[in-house]
């Protein structure tokens, strides 16, 4: 497929020529960047250089920037359509997060830590994305404690946030 028909799809990947680089053919739509390198860039970037860098003045000025571009504009409104949050949506369970944050003791404040923390040493190992989840959802009562959070891949959580939207729906 060429980048061209993979466009016309709606594709974000598509097969180009070799890289030079790596030499693997599969390529981003927007940009025309190696998928494999990609990846591999963000797997050596090293956190703490990239943390300096974006608390210094040229990164805090080039992340404003950035959050003004089309490319930022077009990657949220992905993901809100993806997940099927409208915005008002994502501030209210944002705010039912925040709140209960507040009554936490400290122990279920590491416990909560150490979960999302477990949730990406799983997507490093495995490669394969992980996120932590409710169990009860927010929007049902449920609540932001470490009992009520499990670790799923991707697709499980996909799945399960398709069917909580078809509930909230209906």
């Amino acid at each position: 497929m060429t980048r061209k028909e993979a466009i016309e799809k709606g594709e974000t990947q598509y097969h180009g020529k070799p890289c030079k680089t790596c030499g693997d053919t599969l390529k981003y739509v927007t940009g025309y960047n190696c998928v494999a390198c990609i990846a591999q860039r963000t797997k050596d970037r090293d956190p703490e250089v990239y943390k300096r860098y974006i608390k210094s003045e040229k990164g805090q000025k080039w992340l404003k920037e950035f959050r003004r571009s089309e490319t930022w504009h077009n990657v949220q409104n992905k993901w809100n359509r993806k997940s099927g949050f409208s915005r008002e949506q994502q501030a209210r369970r944002r705010k039912q997060i925040v709140d209960s944050y507040d009554k936490l003791t400290d122990n279920d404040k590491l416990r909560i830590k150490e979960i999302y923390a477990e949730s990406a040493r799983l997507s490093c190992e495995t490669g394969i994305m992980h996120h932590v989840d409710h169990i009860t959802p927010l929007f049902e009562g449920g609540q932001h404690h470490p009992s009520n959070l499990q670790i799923l891949t991707d697709e499980e959580h996909w799945i399960k946030c398709a069917e909580e939207n078809e509930r909230r729906q209906s």
